[in-house]
């Protein structure tokens, strides 16, 4: 495969170290961990394992909000790829247009990650990530809302296929991760939590938000695509969480640095 869309623009390495992100197709249906490597005027390099195929032309998206002459994008399409060292690196154009939702971001300019402008460059890192989890926890809780009142319509749509084992465990599952989130946002809100200092665990963050509704399976049980939209509209609620997470990643980045520079400084 031709490898010039690499070489039409400068390419400047991005400084987000070998952290995972979390990304998804464009209609939701794959999630795959990626790590960045480079941005160019328009586009980001970007590694992935073998869990989702993608392919020259997919449309993907980043769920990490990009900043281009003042828009942020977070979908792209992939305009190449190719086998390194086992795994496949990437490079995609941006596109689209989404509201910045907290201030963290990557800055396509530069390649490094911002934090705000403005009064929201002033807030602290501790503020930003208490935050993020609070805001994933209500999102989880409301997945469970909406989750519980769409059951009956699935079991009459499926005339009686969708048993109440396979939804009760559902519920199950949603309702840990909403006891997860419950539990991280508390370790935050202790007077003692300084920059992560206490109680957090990214790792946990990340199992907390993985999305519980799976459409294969309901396909499977109810042997009908009608519940698919349906599944949809909850599954759209469940990937902002992605974005969440991922502004938590930048924000352990950005935590790491000062960190370093304040050692440096001290070395001094």
């Amino acid at each position: 495969m031709s490898e010039l869309p690499e070489r039409m623009e400068p390419r400047r390495t991005i400084d987000t170290g070998e952290s995972a992100f979390v990304g998804t197709r464009e209609d939701l249906s794959g999630v795959f961990d990626y790590v960045l490597r480079d941005v160019t005027a328009g586009g980001v390099g970007f590694s992935i394992g073998d869990e989702v195929a993608l392919v020259e032309g997919e449309r993907v998206n980043f769920h990490l909000p990009f900043r281009i002459n003042d828009r942020f994008q977070d979908l792209g399409e992939v305009r190449w790829r190719r086998r390194s060292e086992g795994r496949w690196e990437c490079g995609a154009s941006l596109e689209g247009r989404i509201p910045l939702y907290y201030p963290v971001y990557i800055e396509i300019a530069d390649g490094h990650m911002a934090f705000g402008s403005g009064d929201a460059k002033r807030q602290r890192l501790d503020d930003v990530l208490h935050l993020l989890v609070k805001d994933a926890w209500l999102l989880k809780r409301g997945v469970g809302v909406y989750f519980d009142h769409l059951v009956p319509y699935f079991r009459r749509l499926s005339g009686g296929l969708a048993d109440a084992e396979f939804t009760d465990g559902l519920r199950a599952e949603i309702a840990e991760n909403v006891t997860r989130l419950a539990s991280l946002r508390e370790a935050i809100e202790r007077p003692e939590f300084r920059e992560w200092a206490e109680g957090w665990d990214l790792t946990e963050f990340r199992r907390a938000v993985q999305p519980e509704l799976r459409p294969e399976e309901f396909y499977e049980r109810f042997q009908t695509s009608a519940v698919l939209p349906y599944l949809q509209s909850i599954q759209r609620l469940e990937y902002r969480l992605y974005m969440n997470f991922n502004s938590a990643v930048l924000l352990s980045q950005e935590r790491d640095r000062r960190q370093a520079e304040f050692r440096s400084r001290q070395a001094d």
